[in-house]
């Protein structure tokens, strides 16, 4: 037996493993019909390296739920392997003295977990916080990492869905095999192959995140196109560093501690996790006992060589178990940051350094009380809403506006266009604040042109009255005006003594307002509110859909396959199909409700409930995951009109199909044309 988080690697298809005097090539992968192992999806954000991961290809982020920053990367798709399997023609392995195709090796371990910034800690140093996550944990705060096997060259392996035979995507020819043998039988298999999968394994360990709010200085000399290597570099030496470190003060073997790096903004983060599923308690006896000035004293040792080498060598940083980062290492920048780092011990924000007040009785409602006292008042966020919103969420921005106070909303990635790439959390966003930007209070504009890197030395709020202004700086990116309660420290500085930045920001800022036209289109086209026990009819809920051709009925509900919802799902799509000329195609996506319960049965179930309505019938079933749930409770039309043109309409829904079927629940539906978006 293996490490799973070893096995995705070294018995991957394609791979050679020694067994019994012989060689043997796995060739695709073990399954039982029992097992559900669905397709998942990830992106690896290319500006913090956080994995964002979902269940559904249309869940993916628009923005890295780590660093807030957009994703432009295509998602991948992969699976969890129960394990692999060799094909039948090499049933007898081949002989020992032949050559053995190597593994090519998985990702690095990724943390997956993001953890509020309210469950970081002070340490002893003012720009460290830190924060444990448990194995397992009852808060779902808990060390959950995920390794990536992508193959040769990233790029992944082919799949066949019916026989499972499987092998890595070559990286010199990478096109889609038009034949290929069933593994068990070593027969010819007609099915297609489909785009290339990674395979991927997550597990649960002890985990302890070592923030620090201090940027990476980048040289003039280093090409733009090479800033982000340059930073991985220091970042993996840094990482190593501290693994050294924590390693000599327990005095414990190599293996059992890992470290990697995350960047956050113009935070940097260390991660340290135990080296075995479930923890051994290494990392929680740092977290525990150790002084972080200590931990980085003992960093700045593992960084001095003998030799006085450049970047790395084997009499300081090199060894056995880190060959993989050799190329990578860098050794006197790493050295210069961590004696920056002692010497601001003190230090808990840069802007300190020009004259910054920290504000010891900062509050959200503090800031909020401040902040009428302004007549203009200017913010700046990585995006405008989080993936769902309250209505609270934006009741601090609303009591503004609604005392005449002139606010400008900065964003620092560009607001979306299509209405896939916009979050539900966005459409409510804009619909609460539209009417005030028409009557001119609020503006609401774009500057592109920071780096997060340099986030926490913009202020992330300006007040000003007349020519007297102050400023408001944080630790902390504010990742949207939805999500605005700022749990570290607050330092205000008068604007005068900032005014450069303050004015380029003004400048850049007026270049990109979005005009009224942008927030009117993406209006909805009608709201329905029903009350808990208001009659409703299911026809005029879905009158726009009368006589149209769907080319496909898309529920996405988790619970719409329970044994309460099926009714109320039928329900709905009777209706819709008594209203149309022909449905073509109806998918619906739900959740096994519980652990052990079968995917096959709910399959079977949904084909059977929904007969007769389309031509076909496609249902998709994820797997139970604890306290997770779809991102949208939606039925998504494409149709057909008479004269050949196409359209669709999304029907959001409050509470999901049960809700909007049974008079007895509240439901509003919201209703958009994705059309309007783009026009």
């Amino acid at each position: 037996m293996r490490d799973a988080s070893m096995g995705i690697t070294e018995y991957a298809p394609g791979a050679e493993v020694i067994a019994n005097g012989r060689i043997w090539r796995s060739a695709g992968l073990a399954y039982s019909p029992k097992d559900f192992m669905p397709t998942e999806y990830v992106v690896v954000c290319r500006y913090c390296s956080h994995s964002n991961i979902e269940d559904d290809l249309n869940d993916v982020p628009k923005n890295c739920k780590n660093c807030n920053q957009p994703i432009n990367e295509r998602a991948l798709p992969f699976v969890k392997p129960k394990g692999f399997i060799t094909a039948l023609k090499d049933s007898k392995g081949k002989d020992p003295y032949m050559v053995r195709k190597r593994a090519n090796p998985a990702d690095e371990a990724k943390l997956i977990a993001v953890p509020p910034k309210e469950k970081y800690e002070k340490t002893e140093h003012g720009l460290i916080k830190k924060v444990f996550m448990a194995s397992y944990s009852e808060n779902e705060l808990s060390g959950r990492l995920f390794v990536l096997n992508r193959g040769l060259g990233k790029k992944g392996y082919f799949r066949c869905n019916y026989c499972n035979f499987m092998e890595p995507v070559p990286s010199d020819n990478p096109k889609t095999p038009k034949t290929h043998e069933n593994p068990e039988t070593g027969r010819k298999c007609n099915s297609t192959i489909g785009k290339p999968i990674a395979l991927a394994h997550e597990f649960f360990t002890d985990v302890l995140i070592f923030k620090i709010s201090k940027d990476i200085e980048i040289p003039n000399e280093i090409p733009k196109d090479e800033v982000n290597d340059y930073k991985d570099a220091i970042g993996v030496t840094l990482a190593e560093s501290f693994r050294i470190a924590i390693i000599s003060l327990l005095e414990i073997p190599p293996s059992e501690i890992r470290c990697i790096h995350r960047f956050d903004g113009a935070n940097f983060e260390i991660i340290a996790f135990d080296g075995v599923p479930g923890g051994a308690g290494y990392v929680h006896n740092i977290y525990k006992s150790i002084n972080i000035k200590l931990l980085i004293d003992k960093a700045l040792n593992a960084l001095l060589c003998l030799k006085d080498c450049d970047k790395a060598c084997i009499h300081c940083l090199q060894d056995y178990s880190n060959q993989r980062h050799w190329i990578d290492f860098n050794r006197k920048p790493s050295i210069i940051f961590l004696n920056e780092l002692i010497n601001d011990i003190s230090i808990k924000h840069p802007i300190q350094k020009l004259g910054g007040v920290l504000d010891v009785q900062s509050s959200n409602s503090s800031l909020l009380e401040d902040w009428q006292k302004f007549e203009e008042l200017m913010f700046v966020v990585s995006k405008l809403s989080e993936e769902h919103l309250n209505i609270d969420d934006i009741s601090w921005l609303l009591k503004l506006l609604t005392n005449n106070k002139k606010v400008t909303i900065i964003v620092t990635s560009a607001l979306p266009v299509k209405f896939d790439n916009t979050s539900t959390g966005m459409r409510d966003c804009i619909r609460y604040l539209t009417g005030y930007i028409n009557s001119g209070l609020l503006t609401i504009a774009t500057v592109k042109d920071i780096p997060e890197s340099e986030r926490c030395n913009v202020p992330f709020a300006i007040g000003r009255s007349g020519k007297s202004g102050q400023l408001w700086f944080t630790n902390e990116v504010l990742s949207s005006i939805t999500n605005f309660d700022i749990s570290g420290d607050i330092f205000t500085l008068p604007e005068v003594e900032y005014f450069t930045v303050v004015n380029t920001l003004i400048s850049e800022s007026e270049k990109n307002i979005y005009s009224e036209d942008y927030f009117e289109q993406r209006q909805p086209v009608k709201i329905l509110k029903f009350k808990a026990g208001d009659k409703r009819d299911l026809n005029d809920v879905f009158s726009d859909l009368k006589g149209k051709f769907i080319n496909k009925l898309h529920v996405r509900d988790p619970y719409c396959a329970s044994y309460n919802s099926k009714p109320h799902l039928k329900n709905i799509v009777d209706s819709i199909s008594f209203l149309s000329s022909e449905i073509e195609t109806v998918q619906i996506d739900c959740r096994l409700e519980n652990k052990d319960d079968d995917y096959r049965t709910y399959e079977a179930d949904l084909k059977i409930l929904l007969q007769g309505f389309s031509k076909w019938m496609s249902p998709k079933v994820y797997d139970y995951i604890n306290k997770r749930d779809f991102h949208d409770r939606r039925i998504l039309v494409e149709y057909f009109e008479d004269d050949g043109s196409s359209g669709s309409l999304v029907y959001e829904l409050s509470g999901g199909v049960s809700n909007l079927a049974n008079n007895q629940y509240e439901s509003f539906v919201t209703i958009y044309k994705p059309d309007d978006f783009s026009k």
